[in-house]
Parts: structure tokens; sequence; C-alpha cells
């Protein structure tokens, strides 16, 4: 079921609108239905570990996926299972000492996908000043009584700890809050109430 909604759900109306634009012409397997339909219909050992998957990329596509990969933290799809196992431990351990020592750790961390939000929120005003209206109109809200936002903040700030994924979410929430108001006081209710009334 997981899949389904990832394929359903997530690709078309989470991943399609932040990476793709109308601009260019993308190839995109996961916005394939013909696709999404084989790849649903085929034994589930063939889908763990994206086993089948890379095994077609790897054999359609051989030169390209000798290149690193962020799947494979950092080295090629195409690795010995040592060495990806031996890269994971390397993410692992940097990512543990990046979040408890960011001063130490400068530079964009390994496997982001488009944004790092943890030093973007410290340089980057359009974020900082997003992601920091969003957590104290949180805070005003009442909705995290219980939570010093502040101080999560400036601890973030001051890189005393890395708190991106908490300000995020705390920020993601007041966002959601903010648009489901929106979308409530723009309900006028079913166009045609007849059609709801039964006999």
């Amino acid at each position: 079921f997981h899949e389904q909604i990832d394929f359903a759900v997530r690709q078309q109306s989470y991943i399609r609108s932040i990476v793709m634009d109308a601009t260019n012409d993308y190839r995109a397997p996961f916005l394939c239905n013909e696709w999404v339909r084989f790849i649903l219909n085929i034994s589930g050992k063939h889908r763990v570990g994206e086993r089948l998957y890379r095994r077609i990329l790897t054999t359609t596509w051989s030169n390209i996926f000798t290149l690193p990969a962020k799947n494979t933290f950092g080295v090629p799809l195409t690795a010995n299972r040592w060495r990806i196992a031996l890269a994971r431990v390397r993410f692992q351990a940097s990512s543990r000492m990046r979040k408890r020592l960011p001063w130490v750790w400068p530079g964009v961390a390994a496997m982001v996908n488009y944004i790092d939000f943890a030093n973007a929120m410290r340089v980057r005003p359009d974020i900082r000043d997003t992601v920091r209206e969003n957590i104290i109109d949180l805070q005003r809200r009442g909705a995290v009584d219980w939570l010093d936002v502040e101080a999560i903040w400036r601890r973030h700030q001051r890189k005393e700890v890395d708190c991106s994924s908490a300000l995020l979410t705390l920020a993601s929430v007041e966002i959601n809050l903010k648009a489901d108001e929106t979308s409530t006081r723009n309900w006028v209710g079913p166009i045609n109430e007849s059609a709801y009334v039964t006999a």
C-alpha cells in the first residue's frame, strides 16, 4: 500500500510540482502510468531494495549509472555491496557529527536533495524569513505552547546544533494551518444542494 500511495500521491502531487516545471520535457518512470502499472504488478521480491528497477537502469543506461548516486550514498549504483555499506557508514558518521557540531562540518551535507535547509535558514533571507515568520505565527497561535520555539531558532542560528528538521516541521504545520483556514473561508458549499437531497 505504501508504494501505491507513493506513486499515486507523492510522485504526482509533491515530487512533480517541486522538481518538474512546464518549460522542460521530462522522462520520469515514476510518473508514467505504464511503468507504474508494470512495477506494481510484478512480484514484491523484485521491488525490494529497488532490485529490478536498478537492474533496468544499470543495464539500459550503464554509462550514466557509473556516476555517483544519492541512493547509494555517493557511489555508483553498480558499486559492490561492501562499497555501498562503507559509504553508508561514512555518511551516517558525518551526519551525526554535522548535527552535533555544525560549526566544525561546514558545506553542504551529503545526500541533500534540493536545498541545504540547515544552512539556508542561516544565510538565505528568503528561507530564513519564511521559516521564522511561520514558527512565530505558530507560537502565537498557541499550538505549541509547551515548546520554546525561540530557543530552538536561536540554537540553530548560533550553530549550537542542527535544528533544521524541527524548524521545517514547525513551519510546515503553520503553513498547513493557514492553508486550511483559507480553504475553509473560501468554501461556499455545494453548488447544487438538491443533488444531495435523498428522496
